[in-house]
């Protein structure tokens, strides 16, 4: 999962970045989150 998105986002797994986060041999898990409200806020009036 995580080779996974490192290759996403970063593009490969050569950089630093991304073979500090490999290094260590860790369990993945993963989790998805499902909103059930979503509230947003229009500052556009302020901030003009």
């Amino acid at each position: 999962m995580l080779e996974s998105l490192i290759v996403r986002y970063l593009g490969d797994t050569d950089s630093s970045l991304a073979t500090w986060l490999l290094e260590d041999e860790r369990e993945e898990v993963r989790i998805r989150i499902q909103p059930e409200v979503v509230y947003s806020w229009d500052y556009s009036d302020r901030m003009s």
